[in-house]
């Protein structure tokens, strides 16, 4: 019996043995898998931030680059300008015929300057607008229809007629024409920042971004152009959805710059040949040109005064010194080129531009003014040689940016420039500051004292 016994006693703690293994086994399995479950949420949250951070980072750059570029298009002065005579245009409707050829070619300047920076894609077939009048134009806009069908077709393959068109039509519709108009492009020019950013060709490459209906769904109708008479504020509100079991997220990016600082190029609109055709005072150039709102032609008469400032004598020029404002490169104003012996040269590239600190996109933002810095030592750095200069053997090349201000200029404008300084230093880029042309006070401050 004592042998049953036995054998009984150990089969009873095999049993328990077991179930105390299998109860083991049942807790680490329901342990493995809340663990595992939080690990996942975990990883997938985080998978969620980074992917929103990069949508949005994404944008954001980009949105930069196209407010920079359509601050820098001579097409939106026009459309400007259209806004400035608006008035006139109406006084002289009557009498429309007689501006027609000056019309039609401020906007075959302004039209080609546009094409030259914006490259729409040649595969979608244009609908024929040859049929189309200012009445159908402007009931599209007042009866809020979509203007990328009348637009792109302009855009693409103007018609000198279409340009007309387009010339009076902002005119007569002013500020809110201008401001469909430009959002319409910024989002064209979004589309084809975006690919680039993501380095590869997308019909659409906001949908690879995630952003909800593609470059269609990013809604730019909040944007302000010339709302104040100064700036570009691009406003892009989208929806972000990074995966398709979790929630989208609404974001908004906003880029606010200023339009006509300095001036880059020619103004198509016909003036006088002479660079101070506005002019009307030697007192300030300031007053004479911002007062009226002539931010593009302050920026071109005070880069052309001073480049005649850093003009070489003529003993240098004779002794082999080479200088020209004439590049060919849009980040580059002038340069100076001498030799430095063993069939070699010094190169100093400049790029000059002003900046009015009492305007109010500067007086209430500070940091506008380092960041304008910033933005042209960068074109600068990054800029190539210019034509007349590839084929020499270089050993030095200086790279200066000269910002003139009025010379009433606060102490803002110092603590911008010591601080871009610091920024520029690394990539070599040297920051002068030039006080010149007389003070500003605004007409309202002139008129209050």
């Amino acid at each position: 019996m004592s042998g049953v016994r036995a054998i009984r006693k150990k089969s009873n703690r095999k049993d328990i043995i077991r179930v105390v293994v299998k109860e083991r086994i049942g807790s680490v399995t329901a342990e493995t898998a809340i663990t595992l479950t939080v690990f996942l949420l975990v990883i997938f949250s985080f998978a969620y931030i980074l992917k929103i951070f990069f949508v949005y980072n994404t944008v954001q750059a980009s949105l930069s680059d196209v407010s920079r570029n359509l601050a820098n298009l001579s097409y939106f002065y026009h459309i400007s300008g259209a806004k400035e005579f608006d008035d006139q245009i109406k006084e002289l409707a009557d009498e429309a015929g007689l501006e027609m050829d000056e019309q039609k070619n401020t906007i075959v300047e302004a039209f080609n300057s546009f094409n030259n920076l914006f490259d729409f894609s040649e595969s979608s077939v244009p609908i024929s607008l040859q049929q189309t009048n200012m009445d159908e134009l402007i009931n599209a806009v007042k009866n809020g229809e979509d203007l990328a069908n009348l637009f792109h077709n302009i855009l693409t393959d103007p018609k000198e007629e279409l340009k007309l068109f387009m010339r009076i039509f902002a005119g007569n519709l002013n500020y809110e024409i201008t401001n469909k108009l430009v959002c319409f492009v910024a989002k064209n020019s979004l589309k084809s920042e975006l690919s680039q950013r993501l380095n590869k060709t997308y019909n659409d490459p906001a949908l690879a971004l995630r952003i909800s209906e593609g470059i269609k769904g990013i809604d730019l109708n909040q944007s302000s152009i010339f709302g104040d008479s100064e700036t570009i504020e691009l406003v892009a509100k989208y929806k972000v959805e990074p995966f398709f079991f979790m929630p989208g997220l609404n974001l908004i990016n906003r880029v606010k710059i200023v339009a006509w600082t300095g001036g880059r190029g020619a103004s198509a609109k016909k003036h006088d040949n002479t660079a101070d055709a506005y002019k009307t005072s030697e007192d300030s150039t300031w007053e004479e040109y911002d007062n009226k709102k002539l931010y593009f032609e302050r920026g071109i008469f005070i880069e052309e005064e001073y480049l005649k400032k850093i003009k070489p004598e003529s003993r240098e020029l004779d002794q082999g010194m080479l200088f020209s404002t004439n590049t060919g490169v849009a980040a580059i104003d002038a340069y100076k080129c001498r030799d430095s012996g063993k069939n070699s040269y010094t190169v100093e590239l400049y790029d000059v531009f002003s900046l009015n600190p009492f305007l109010k996109t500067y007086s209430t933002r500070p940091s506008s003014i380092e960041s304008q810095i910033k933005k042209h030592g960068k074109q600068l750095y990054e800029a190539t040689l210019p034509k007349g200069l590839q084929e020499m053997k270089i050993s030095e090349i200086k790279r200066i940016v000269i910002l003139v201000v009025p010379e009433n200029s606060e102490a803002i404008v110092d603590e911008a420039v010591n601080n871009a300084k610091k920024s520029l230093e690394k990539y070599g880029i040297e920051i002068i500051l030039y006080r010149g042309f007389g003070n500003y006070v605004s007409d309202d401050e002139s008129q209050a004292a």
